[in-house]
């Protein structure tokens, strides 16, 4: 709702029905959900006023931040619940500064969400200026504003037009960024039709009337907008960017009303965890202070890159958060990314997945400059930052929130683009200073106990029983006629239960299972994660060299996926190559005809061990890795 529209293409609808969701008219409301999902909370609009635990009415007349021409009252003209349905009325009236009225109203602080499928049922007025809107804002939007709250308009439609569309908006580096969907023509926007989303970590699907007709990927990193709770947003507005001024005043009252039947939120079960459940103790983390490395410096060469020169040294030897001086000799010439020619890092910081961290530091610089500031994963996508324009000795104190979602398997890194760019004033291969001080990335996290020890299970057995280790050396054996003759037959009233027979041959059988599920026990509870690293040595060869930096214990050998994205490998999908060592080794290499003509693939390994005719897999992948093959 918030910004400008692009030019958007018109694209064919893919029909996917959600078979558990359906309504049967206006005398009778099904909420019904899927199995998959679950009625979390809904507004059927029955009463007779706006439910205000549920919703805030908005009263401004600042124009949406899109130069709308309506001011937003709390009047019961504007915003009606009647019949079983909401009813939002845009006038042709004076009213403050504006020529007419009309309403929105927000979930904001009272119903948020993260994830799950949204849903309304409406219709929609269609006239000159009309702008109807069904949407969701980051709720933190008080905190850091628009666009880095994020923004998912579920429905938007303008005008005469029977289209409606599907965006995203958010914070990307240094300027706004949006998507340009496609758009859907649902024949007559003013007759009833249901408007969704479904949304999780790496996707948003829009819907009409259960048909599929746009998809956005939003599991990059530069997407963390979308992993925070959002609340719901219902208005109506005149005019504005979008739109145009063009408004037919003969549509006011009479075709100018948006009507809202329901609105639903459904959301998956979760599913079944392995994760840690035991206590957790707060603790602070200040990643730069706990980092063991140190800041590495980058200066380009006429040979591989924009030349450039100098040194960096550090503040201290002993406190990273002091930060360094990057004494530049020649900072070099605009040609690109040159801001990144000249380079202050810290590679590889320790965090905590799950967690919202502030970064802040100091800049200071001897002359007019300006610098990118940003923290990157490893395949250099940035989760936060910007392009800072630093004023000749004037210390330049920054901050901002970087949130590390709790399925993050990538690595952090603090990032200082320090070379000459385009709005320098400064001359080409020009000489300055620049001090980077405070440093610091800083949470509170919720973690394991680390002097939490699980209770172990302890199992008894009849004394007429071997042990368990005996199990593994001494076993019972009959023969046949035997294990028809020697039963376990006497029950508690002296009478004789077939159930309750056991051979001697089932009783070794059973021990041994019971021997074996306890070995996968402890192989799990002490195999670990593999910590790897990758290469590929020999392009030609097609082959990936993997190095752990430590043998797992207690494991047989190591099963390695490959797959062609990131988002695959998060979710186990569509996994592109599978190979198993055969033995525990340190350092192994696989080769596949797959692997052919592939840029850049994406790996993790786990631990295994064979236990009786059964393969156990270790609980936790490694990390995953990029590698590019080619």
């Amino acid at each position: 709702m918030k910004g400008f529209k692009g030019k958007i293409a018109l694209g064919l609808a893919v029909t996917l029905v959600f078979s558990g969701i359906s309504y049967q008219g206006k005398e009778q409301k099904s909420v019904e959900a899927a199995e998959e999902y679950q009625l979390v909370w809904s507004d059927e609009f029955d009463g007779t006023s706006l439910n205000d635990s549920n919703w805030n009415i908005e009263v401004n007349g600042n124009g949406g931040g899109n130069n709308e021409l309506q001011y937003y009252t709390n009047r019961t003209q504007n915003i009606e619940v009647s019949n079983g349905t909401l009813k939002i009325h845009a006038l042709k009236e004076k009213y403050g500064n504006k020529n007419y009225t009309s309403g929105r109203i927000t979930t904001q602080n009272k119903k948020i969400f993260k994830f799950g499928r949204i849903e309304a049922k409406m219709k929609l007025p269609r006239f000159k200026g009309a702008w109807p809107a069904f949407w969701m804002l980051g709720n933190n939007i008080s905190s850091v504003g628009w666009p880095k709250c994020g923004e998912m308009d579920i429905m938007e439609a303008i005008n005469e037009e029977n289209n409606v569309y599907a965006n995203l908006h958010w914070y990307h580096s240094d300027h706004n960024a949006d998507t340009q969907g496609t758009a859907y023509n649902v024949g007559d926007r003013t007759a009833w039709h249901t408007y969704a989303m479904e949304w999780d970590a790496n996707t948003t699907k829009f819907y009409v009337d259960n048909i599929l007709y746009q998809t956005y990927d939003i599991s990059d990193s530069n997407f963390s907008e979308f992993r925070k709770e959002q609340f719901i947003i219902f208005n109506l507005a005149i005019g504005g960017i979008w739109p145009g001024y063009n408004i037919d005043d003969t549509a006011f009252p009479s075709k100018s009303t948006m009507e809202v039947d329901y609105v639903r939120v459904y959301q998956k079960q979760e599913e079944t965890t392995t994760a840690y459940e035991g206590p957790t103790v707060s603790v602070n983390q200040d990643s730069v202070k706990e980092f063991k490395g140190a800041w590495t410096p980058f200066f380009g060469s006429s040979i591989n890159w924009i030349e450039s020169k100098g040194s960096i040294t550090q503040n201290s030897t002993t406190d990273l958060s002091a930060g360094y001086t990057a004494n530049i000799t020649d900072a070099g010439h605009v040609a690109g990314d040159s801001i990144w020619s000249v380079q202050g890092n810290l590679e590889n910081i320790p965090f905590y997945a799950g967690n919202t961290y502030t970064f802040k530091v100091t800049l200071l610089s001897n002359v007019d400059k300006k610098v990118f500031v940003k923290v990157t994963d490893e395949d250099q996508s940035v989760m936060a930052g910007e392009i800072l324009d630093l004023k000749a000795n004037i210390p330049y104190n920054y901050t901002t929130q970087v949130e590390i979602p709790s399925d993050f398997d990538s690595t952090v890194s603090l990032k200082f683009g320090l070379g000459k760019t385009e709005g320098d004033t400064i001359d080409d291969n020009s000489a300055l200073t620049v001090k980077v001080s405070n440093v610091s990335f800083n949470t509170t996290a919720l973690i394991p106990d680390p002097a939490y020890q699980p209770m172990t299970e302890t199992k008894t057995q009849s004394t007429n029983l071997p042990t368990k280790n005996e199990t593994t050396i001494k076993q019972e054996v009959i023969t046949k006629d035997e294990a028809a003759t020697k039963q376990e037959v006497t029950t508690k009233d002296g009478g004789v239960s077939k159930d309750e027979v056991t051979t001697g041959t089932e009783k070794t059988a059973a021990l041994q299972k019971s021997t074996e599920e306890d070995q996968a026990g402890e192989f799990l509870k002490k195999c670990g994660t593999a910590k790897i690293k990758v290469s590929v040595k020999k392009k030609s060869a097609k082959k990936i060299k993997i190095t752990l930096k430590k043998a797992l214990k207690a494991v047989d050998g190591y099963e390695v996926r490959v797959y062609k994205t990131r988002k695959n490998a998060r979710k186990n999908k569509k996994v592109f190559v599978k190979a198993r060592t055969k033995k525990n080794t340190k350092s192994f290499k696989i080769s596949h005809k797959k692997l052919k003509n592939k840029k850049k693939l994406f790996l993790r390994v786990r631990g295994y061990k064979k236990i009786g005719k059964k393969i156990i897999f270790s609980k936790k992948w490694s990390v995953t890795k990029k590698v590019k093959i080619k």
